[in-house]
C-alpha cells in the first residue's frame, strides 16, 4: 500500500526559506534604493554613506549582501531536493522548467548587483563577465545591452541598477514565482511515498490521508531506505 508521507521534514524547508529570503531581499533593496545613487560619480559615495552614516545602514547592506548568496544556495538546494525525490517528473514538468528559469534570474540578480558599489572588485568582475558574453559568437549585441553601450559609464549604471537589478529581474522573478505556485496548485503538491505494512493499514487516519491524495499520483523517490524501528519504508 503506497501512501504519501507528508508533515514537517527538513527537506521541505528550502522552498519556503527561498521565498522568505526573496521577500527579505526586496525589503532591504528598497531601503538601500532610497539613498543609493546610480552614477559613476556618486555610486561609491552613496554606498559609503549607507555603510557609515545611515541609521542601521551597515546592517541593511550586510543583510542584502549575504542574502544574495543565501538565495543562490537555497535555490540550488531546493532544486536538488526536487530532483532527488523525482518531483520534476510528470505532471510537474512546468514547475521544474520555471525553477530553472528562476535560478538563472537569481544568478542575474547577483551579476548585476555586483557592479552597483562601483568599486574595483565589482567593476572588473562585471567587465570580465560581460567580456565573456562578448566573446561568444553573436554575443556582441548582448554585451552592449548589458553594459548600456560600447563602454562603461553612467549608461552602464542605469542599465544595471534601474533596468535590470531593480526592475527587470524583479518583475521576472515575481512573475515566475507566481506561475510556479499556480502550476503547483494545478498539478498537486508532491511528497514522499511510502509502503505501509499490514499492521497499520487499518488505521483510519492513514486511510484518510490516502483518500485525500489518491487523485494526485506521487513520484517514487530515487532512494530506498528501510529501518528496523519503523514499519514505514520509503
Amino acid at each position: 500500500m503506497k501512501l504519501p508521507i507528508h508533515g514537517a521534514r527538513f527537506a521541505y524547508v528550502f522552498g519556503s526559506a527561498l521565498l522568505f529570503t526573496f521577500i527579505l531581499q526586496t525589503i532591504t533593496g528598497i531601503a538601500l534604493a532610497t539613498t543609493y545613487s546610480p552614477s559613476v560619480t556618486d555610486a561609491w559615495g552613496s554606498v559609503y554613506y549607507i555603510q557609515h552614516h545611515m541609521t542601521m545602514g551597515a546592517l541593511v547592506r550586510a543583510v542584502h549582501h549575504y542574502g544574495s548568496s543565501a538565495m543562490i544556495i537555497l535555490c540550488v538546494l531546493h532544486m536538488s531536493q526536487v530532483l532527488f525525490y523525482g518531483a520534476h517528473k510528470k505532471p510537474r514538468e512546468a514547475n521544474w522548467i520555471l525553477g530553472v528559469l528562476m535560478l538563472l534570474i537569481i544568478l542575474g540578480f547577483g551579476l548585476t548587483g555586483y557592479l552597483l558599489p562601483w568599486d574595483q572588485k565589482g567593476y572588473w568582475a562585471t567587465k570580465v563577465a560581460t567580456g565573456i558574453m562578448g566573446g561568444v559568437p553573436g554575443g556582441e549585441g548582448l554585451q552592449e545591452l548589458l553594459q548600456g553601450g560600447s563602454f562603461y559609464g553612467n549608461s552602464t549604471m542605469r542599465q544595471q541598477a534601474d533596468a535590470l537589478h531593480c526592475s527587470g529581474w524583479s518583475n521576472l522573478l515575481i512573475s515566475a514565482t507566481t506561475l510556479a505556485h499556480c502550476a503547483q496548485i494545478c498539478s498537486g503538491v508532491s511528497g514522499i511515498t511510502g509502503s505501509i505494512s499490514s499492521s497499520v493499514q487499518g488505521s483510519p487516519a492513514l486511510a484518510l490521508v490516502h483518500n485525500s491524495h489518491s487523485r494526485t499520483p506521487l513520484p517514487t523517490p530515487y532512494c530506498i531506505m528501510s529501518t528496523r524501528s519503523s514499519s514505514v519504508t520509503w
